[in-house]
């Protein structure tokens, strides 16, 4: 698909968020996995302790990945 073709969507703007994103998650998935073990990152990320305590590394890259998440979703008119 073009997106070049539907105003307001700008390609670079597209690509740098969905990078971003895919770093973040990375992240976070990967402090996840040093926190609570491999085996359990499914099953704590869908749970508040996913996100971490208030001031914790987690809870500094849940914050990071929400707000990457936020700006791909803006991106692509979602928000």
């Amino acid at each position: 698909m073009d997106l070049n073709l539907f105003p307001g969507f700008s390609t670079p703007v597209l690509a740098s968020t969905e990078a971003d994103l895919i770093a973040a998650d990375a992240a976070w998935i990967a402090e996840l996995a040093s926190v609570f073990g491999c085996d359990r990152i499914d099953e704590m990320a869908a749970q508040g302790a996913g996100r971490g305590e208030e001031g914790s590394r987690l809870r500094h890259l849940y914050d990071a990945r929400e707000g990457a998440l936020a700006a791909w979703r803006a991106a692509r008119g979602m928000d």
